[in-house]
Parts: C-alpha cells; structure tokens; sequence
C-alpha cells in the first residue's frame, strides 16, 4: 500500500484483509502441541513435555502454561483436561476461526473509538481485502487511495491532530471555508472544481451528502475506483503546488 508510518495499523490491516501473525503463530503451537500428545512417552520430547506440565501444576509459568491458558480462555478447557484432541483437522479450524473473530471484534472497537477513523468507520464495513488494491495497476493512483483511505495523507484533519490543534482550528488553507477533512477535500474545495468535473460523476455530487461519499471511497466498480484515485492524486499535486508557492 506504502502508507507512512503514521499511518493506523487498523485501517491498514483492515483494507488488506490481512490477520496478526500472532493468530498463525498460535495455530502452529497447538499442533505443535498435539503432535507432542500423540507421541509415546519414551520419546524425549514427551518426557520434557510431562517434565513442563508437572511444573506448571506447582505454578511454574513455561511454554506449557501458555498452552493451557489459550485453551481455556477459547473454551477449549476440556480439551487440556483430556489431553487429547478427537479430530485434528476440526479443532484446528475451529480455534482458527474462534482467534480470528475475536481479533475483528477488538479491531471493530478499535476502529469505533478512534477520532482518526471517524470516517473510516463509515465506508469501511467488513474486515477484508479491498477491490482497489488489485484494480489499480499504476501504483501513484493506488498509493494516492490508500493514503486518502486510511488517513496517511497531510490533510490539515490530519496535520493539526499531531499538532494538537483542535479540530476547528484544521482550516483549509487554500479556500478557508471549512475544516480540511476528507469530505471537504473530495467534494467541497472549490481549487479541485474543474478536477470533480471531469473524474468524479455528476451523480455523486448532487447533493452533496456522507452518504455518497462514502460510497464513492467503498465503491466495488473499478471504473469508479479509477475515476476516484485519479482524482485525489491530481487533486493532492495541485494541492502541494499551490501551497509550496505560498
């Protein structure tokens, strides 16, 4: 995507589509941990094994309990007190699947409680990779939507929120009629007027509302999302040139 590194982890994540490595890693301990259980008892590893669970129940803390709390914190405590899995295949997909909504319910709040993602939140409804990222084969128009998408941009929404100016003081510079955000940038700024004309369609700009812009910026047609990354990237290069001459 190459956003910046003041970019939100979040937003990232949740337009790639992609998962914490700590949910493959996890994955990989647990059958790490049944191939240890299906081993006979003279072997080493299991021995080191019975060796770690035994310390573990004297409340050593080792690579054992670690095990036994990822498994009783998912609801799998039965299978610990067992000490056997009946299908491996199915255990492994379920516990998958239980990491993985557990890790969108956390990302969910944490895109609803962030200021940075305020609009975000609004065209960005379900945890998964995004059209644009592969429709857009000419990288400046991809990178100009990603930026714009997840908030690594230098908007002054986004310049005065590392300042510490409040909100209402993060005015456009260029028209000084309202606070530079996203909404004002892709449809207010009257600078990018001739731009809107001839990238983005009449239709999403009559009348001006969030609704349609939030479905411009989650559009599923390609030949919206090329309309719509033309037009920031443009629009942003307009913007850098007129404000270094100033």
């Amino acid at each position: 995507m190459s956003v910046s590194l003041r970019a939100c982890n979040a937003a990232v994540l949740g337009d790639c589509g992609r998962f914490p490595m700590w949910i493959e890693s996890t994955k990989r301990c647990i059958k790490y941990w049944i191939k240890i259980l299906s081993m006979p008892d003279t072997r080493y590893v299991k021995k080191c094994y019975i060796m770690l669970k035994i310390l573990d129940e004297y409340g050593h803390i080792n690579w054992v309990t670690r095990i036994r709390h990822l498994l009783f914190s998912n609801g799998y405590g039965h299978i610990w007190i067992y000490q056997h899995v009946p299908n491996e295949r199915l255990f492994i997909f379920a516990l998958t699947q239980r990491l993985t909504d557990q890790y969108i319910q956390s990302w969910n709040n944490e895109i609803m409680n962030s200021s940075k993602l305020c609009l975000y939140i609004n065209y960005k409804l379900y945890y998964k990779h995004e059209t644009y990222l592969n429709c857009l084969n000419i990288k400046k128009f991809r990178h100009a939507l990603s930026k714009f998408r997840t908030g690594s941009h230098n908007l002054e929404i986004e310049l005065g929120r590392h300042q510490g100016r409040p909100r209402n003081d993060r005015m456009c510079k260029i028209c000084r009629d309202g606070i530079e955000d996203e909404f004002h940038f892709m449809f207010q700024c009257p600078l990018y007027e001739s731009l809107r004309k001839k990238y983005i369609p009449h239709k999403y700009q009559t009348p001006l509302n969030l609704h349609k812009f939030n479905i411009i910026v989650s559009s599923k047609s390609e030949n919206l999302i090329q309309a719509v990354a033309t037009y920031l990237y443009y629009a942003f290069k307009l913007r850098k040139e007129l404000l270094d001459t100033l």
